[in-house]
């Protein structure tokens, strides 16, 4: 994956998704999403599986905290309240 891809999928992903993230973090600039170009099909996979799982209610209250790597593994941190997520890799 070149880097133009790597940035046009990512963008794609998180544009999707955008009501997840909190919109006065975004504009602070205090989103913490670091993560490598092998990481983005598992992302993308992760949020296809979450969005399925979201009615409309939780999908309002559902809030990506923080993405990144640490120690080679991608770390996802996530608020709602009430709700549990699960997901697994296939």
């Amino acid at each position: 994956m070149t880097k133009s891809e790597f940035k046009a999928r990512s963008k794609n992903l998180f544009d999707t998704y955008n009501e997840w993230f909190e919109p006065e973090r975004e504009s602070w600039g205090l989103y913490e999403i670091s993560y490598m170009p092998g990481w983005l099909p598992i992302l993308e996979e992760l949020f296809s599986n979450i969005a399925e799982q979201l009615t409309p209610d939780a999908s309002q209250r559902f809030r990506i905290n923080q993405i990144k790597e640490k120690f080679g593994t991608l770390r996802f941190y996530y608020s709602g309240q009430g709700l549990r997520v699960d997901v697994q890799s296939k």
